[in-house]
């Protein structure tokens, strides 16, 4: 079964706690999951970040 992202994420109404009992019944590592989906989300921002900084550099008349 797979779940949606959103769940894992309390920011998105999720309930990452209601998930991690719910799965532990099934012998599934939740925690890795959040982890990497931070670790994901964090280097997703860094990514937008560094193209806004592309397109400004790109707009300016040398």
């Amino acid at each position: 079964m797979v779940l949606d992202l959103d769940l894992f994420r309390s920011d998105k109404g999720g309930d990452p706690d209601a998930v991690c009992r719910n799965q532990e019944k099934r012998f599934k590592d939740v925690e890795t999951v959040i982890s990497e989906d931070m670790e994901w989300r964090r280097r997703h921002h860094q990514a937008d970040n560094l193209n806004k900084v592309k397109n400004l550099c790109s707009k300016v008349d040398w």
